[in-house]
């Protein structure tokens, strides 16, 4: 039950403004109308939890309604009961570092966070760190959610938030509510310097809130696997182009033992496959936005930590199921706009990591 995917917020099928106001995504899904709704819903939450749903199939819908506030999300979902596991493998596998802010509009919900049975109902505020795992259960529900990255929240970043929730008779909840519901009743009319004053205040008030709810913070259930894991994906790509980053060069420049790093990556697949999965993305951008006049198949590779084209070549066409060549020539034409190098809906998750 959060913005991403699971409420929805990924727009697949959605709709993006076109004029000065903030970026929008409307993502509808219906099976009395849409014979693939199930199948593009739960493809669409897979990178970001598992999900099971607890409606016949064909009683599915999902409405999501979201906007890009250049430093946050925020978004409206309603969808039905369903049940929502996020994994060590998941988190592992998510290149952001964001927090949400839940308003609980309708239905009732019990999750599992940090081993501990949480509960909450319509009017009440969740508090969900997406840098741990979780299971939740909920009824058929409307929500309203505010995603940002953990450094806005600055002095209360490390408090223990993960599944705090503020109760619908406090006057916490009824700050944050108000907050929130005024924020959406004119966020259609917000210019981008609008949504990102309306950011701040937001974050402002909930910083406030946090600093007098949260608890101290407690040590991750993996604490150095994280942070090794945290480290090493900063360190990989910021030294993409460089073919001698192998593990055991990762390894020394973090001043970890090699048995440590391989821990931290078995979650996604181990070190070397996730160096080389990290280069091929950014390869597949590069191919894109340069197009035909950009840079030889060979220098992409070489750029992007290849010692040879044809090595390149057999591990893009592995990953992407098509030859680099062959990408650039659609680029040229105008025929790549909607490709995604992960098969999935490409502007939220794309706001998401842009954060």
């Amino acid at each position: 039950m959060t913005i991403v995917a699971a409420s929805g917020f990924a727009g697949a099928a959605a709709i993006s403004s076109t004029t000065d106001r903030l970026p929008r995504d409307l993502w509808i899904l219906d099976a009395s109308t849409q014979a693939d709704a199930v199948e593009r819903y739960l493809k669409a939450c897979e990178p970001i939890f598992a999900v099971e749903l607890h409606e016949p199939p064909e009683r599915f819908y999902n409405r999501t309604d979201g906007y890009n506030l250049s430093g946050a999300l925020f978004g409206r979902c309603e969808t039905v009961a369903q049940r929502f596991n996020r994994t060590w493998a998941h988190v592992a596998a998510d290149p952001t570092d964001t927090v949400q802010a839940i308003l609980q509009i309708k239905g009732g919900w019990s999750g599992l966070y940090d081993g501990r049975i949480v509960e909450g109902v319509p009017g009440s505020i969740r508090f969900v760190d997406m840098a741990r795992p979780f299971d939740l259960t909920t009824d058929a529900f409307e929500t309203l959610n505010l995603v940002f990255p953990r450094a806005l929240l600055g002095d209360q970043s490390l408090l223990h938030i993960h599944g705090l929730v503020v109760p619908p008779d406090s006057v916490d909840a009824d700050l944050i509510a108000s907050q929130m519901r005024g924020l959406w009743d004119v966020i259609d009319r917000m210019s981008e310097r609008e949504g990102a004053t309306a950011v701040a205040s937001a974050i402002t008030l909930v910083s406030g809130i946090l600093a007098a709810r949260a608890g101290d913070p407690t040590e991750d259930v993996r604490p150095s696997s994280r942070r090794v894991l945290a480290a090493a994906r900063a360190l990989i790509d910021e030294h993409l182009a460089d073919a001698d980053l192998t593990p055991d060069a990762l390894a020394r420049r973090l001043n970890v033992s090699r048995s440590l790093l391989y821990q931290a990556f078995e979650p996604v697949g181990g070190v070397a496959a996730f160096t080389r999965a990290r280069r091929l993305d950014r390869a597949f951008d590069a191919l894109i936005a340069q197009g035909p006049a950009g840079q030889s198949l060979a220098e992409v590779a070489y750029a992007h930590g290849f010692r040879s084209d044809a090595h390149f070549s057999r591990a893009f066409r592995a990953r992407f199921e098509i030859q680099p060549g062959r990408l650039r020539q659609l680029a040229a034409q105008g025929a790549a706009a909607g490709l995604s190098i992960v098969s999935r809906p490409k502007d939220v998750l794309a706001w998401l990591k842009a954060l």
